[in-house]
This record gives structure tokens, C-alpha cells and sequence, in this order.
């Protein structure tokens, strides 16, 4: 990955594609190339959010109702 966008992801992975680009110098057209290249070369594998099973209605623990799997969607 070039480097300023490695940076740019690590520190603020919810930006738009578009902050990215202004961020790293670069117009949307090759940011976005670049990172799909990123994707497809396995460098970026997936995206997650991640919940809190108690503020969706979920609770934890043994016996307790239940709970989220870990799940990667690319």
C-alpha cells in the first residue's frame, strides 16, 4: 500500500474515499484504484463493525439469550 494511505487508514478507517484522497494528495479516480487494488491483492481483506451486544438487545454469557458470531464481509 503507498505509504501515506497506510497511515491515513490506521489512524481514521471511517473516512470517505474522498476525505482519503484529499488526505493522501491524490484525486478520487486512482485513490479508489488504488485501494481496490489493495483489496484484491489481499492487503485489505475485509471490513467490520463492531456491536455492542447490550445496546441491540443482546445479552452475554452462558445461557443468557444470544449472542453476535465474528463475521468478515469483503
Amino acid at each position: 500500500m503507498w505509504p501515506r494511505g497506510k497511515h491515513c487508514l490506521g489512524t481514521e478507517p471511517r473516512q470517505s474515499l474522498t476525505e482519503l484522497a484529499e488526505r493522501v494528495g491524490l484525486s478520487l479516480s486512482p485513490c479508489h484504484s488504488r485501494g481496490r487494488a489493495q483489496e484484491d491483492a489481499g492487503v485489505i481483506h475485509g471490513y467490520r463493525a463492531q456491536m455492542s451486544e447490550p445496546a441491540v438487545g443482546l445479552n452475554s454469557g452462558p445461557g443468557r439469550g444470544a449472542s453476535f458470531q465474528d463475521r468478515t464481509y469483503t
